[in-house]
């Protein structure tokens, strides 16, 4: 992913300017996945940078405005 793709409003800024400052060296570091229903997008994002992950669920709906469902972040043990 490039870091425009990782920039998002939705993704709260301190964790956006982490993403962008870290980048995601390989596709197993972030990743999105995404399901479409009648109701629109749901999808959930996920990140494993250094010693950091986390993950957003969110979803899309008619009006292509996002909204966050779950966030979470931590530090992983070493």
């Amino acid at each position: 992913m490039n870091d425009q793709e990782i920039r998002s409003d939705w993704i709260d800024e301190r964790t956006s300017r982490f993403l962008f400052q870290e980048g995601c060296a390989s596709s197993d570091e972030c990743f999105y996945e995404l399901s479409t229903n009648e109701a629109g997008v749901r999808g959930r994002f996920s990140y494993r940078i250094n010693m950091t992950e986390g993950e957003y669920s969110f979803e899309v709906g008619a009006s292509g405005q996002p909204k966050v469902l779950s966030e979470s972040s931590k530090d992983s043990a070493s």
